[in-house]
């Protein structure tokens, strides 16, 4: 599977396919954060636009994320979420837990005129 992400600075948005939530794809997610953490990035904003479906098993593994990225020391903040999966994060109170990216978010703003001068 090839994964697609921008970095700026000490940040990256890695973009999550829509089958991210198979055992194989979140190890494999987790090493490409990992190296990327190794290239001095800090915070990784999970791009969720592609995911219109959400159950327990991926709202485990994004918690399982958290957990890795607490011993990790980086942060991880989910955007770009799809008005499904936007909704089981609330009425399950995940809300709380997720940092979840607003489209007006510094960071996002930031990136996006990056990407805009580069291209």
């Amino acid at each position: 599977m090839k994964w697609s992400f921008t970095k700026f600075d000490d940040n990256c948005i890695i973009n999550l396919p829509k089958d991210v939530f198979k055992k194989e794809n979140i190890d494999i997610l987790k090493n490409l954060i990992e190296e990327l953490k190794d290239d001095g990035c800090k915070t990784f904003l999970l791009n969720m636009g592609q995911i219109s479906k959400i159950n327990d098993v991926g709202l485990g593994m994004i918690l399982g994320l958290y957990k890795f990225s607490f011993y990790h020391e980086i942060n991880i903040r989910l955007y770009n979420l799809q008005h499904y999966v936007s909704q089981m994060i609330f009425q399950t109170r995940l809300n709380i837990i997720f940092d979840i990216c607003e489209c007006d978010d510094e960071i996002l703003t930031k990136i996006d005129s990056k990407v805009s001068l580069v291209a």
